[in-house]
C-alpha cells in the first residue's frame, strides 16, 4: 500500500494499492529425433517443439545442442503461451559408431529476457 503524503489546507489522506506481478520466464523444449538408433552415414533429422510457458515475452530466442551446435528456431520471439518449432539434421559419423540413442543435452537462450 502506498500512502500520499498530506496536502497543506487537506486532511484527507488518499490510499493507493499497487500489485506488482513478477515476472517468470518459463520455457518448454521437446525433442524429437527421426529415429531411435542410426549408424555411421544415417541422417538423423531432429524437430524442436518450444513453448514460451511463462508470463513474458521472450526474444532473441535460439537453442543449443551439444550434438549439433546452435539451431535457430522459425520464430525468434515468442509472447507468453505462443509456441515455435525448430529443425535441424545430423549425419552420424565413424567415431560415433556403434548405434545409439540420440537424445542429447540442449539448452534454450532468450538474452533479451529483460528488454521488455
Amino acid at each position: 500500500m502506498i500512502v500520499s503524503p498530506p496536502v497543506e489546507g487537506c486532511n484527507e489522506v488518499k490510499e493507493l494499492k499497487l500489485w506488482v506481478l513478477p515476472y517468470v520466464a518459463a520455457l518448454s523444449v521437446a525433442e524429437t529425433p527421426s529415429v531411435a538408433t542410426a549408424g555411421v552415414g544415417d541422417t538423423i533429422t531432429y524437430t524442436f517443439n518450444v513453448l514460451n510457458a511463462g508470463n513474458v515475452t521472450l526474444s532473441s530466442l535460439a537453442l543449443s545442442s551439444s550434438l549439433i551446435g546452435t539451431i535457430i528456431p522459425i520464430k525468434t520471439s515468442l509472447a507468453p503461451g505462443e509456441s515455435t518449432t525448430a529443425t535441424t539434421s545430423y549425419m552420424v559419423h565413424r567415431h560415433e559408431s556403434p548405434p545409439h540413442t540420440w537424445m542429447d543435452e540442449k539448452r534454450a537462450y532468450f538474452p533479451n529476457l529483460y528488454n521488455i
